[in-house]
């Protein structure tokens, strides 16, 4: 199976984590492929401000996970997942449509379209 890498950031506010909110009316960490010469941490800073208009700043690289996904092409690829710890330092406007919110952690742990970033989430919150 092939292996592809992605990045996102874990954006928090308070009590509050900013998630995108799914068609199913579940969440996700907004997150995204990485582009050809971009790091890590590059890919993670555009991705959140791309899907939620949020400029963000990173406190710090909060580990990984992998799951199973299926590419726009249609291909079920293995993906690893980078997270990165953020703080909002501003906004600018949205380039896609995703619709994020700023949401309780606690309330975002149950509502969590993908079961590993759920667990993801409780791992580093202990």
């Amino acid at each position: 199976m092939k292996r592809v890498t992605s990045a996102g950031g874990f954006v928090i506010d308070d009590s509050k984590v900013l998630l995108i909110k799914l068609d199913s009316g579940k969440y996700a960490i907004p997150k995204g492929h990485v582009e050809i010469n971009e790091s890590f941490d590059q890919t993670a800073l555009r991705e959140v401000e791309e899907e939620t208009g949020v400029v963000a700043e990173i406190l710090s690289y909060l580990g990984e996970y992998t799951r199973s996904s299926v590419e726009s092409n249609g291909d079920t690829v293995n993906k690893t997942i980078k997270i990165y710890l953020m703080k909002k330092v501003g906004y600018k406007e949205k380039e896609h449509d995703e619709i994020s919110e700023w949401v309780d952690i606690k309330e975002a742990l149950q509502k969590m379209h993908f079961l590993q970033e759920a667990n993801f989430i409780k791992k580093i919150l202990k």
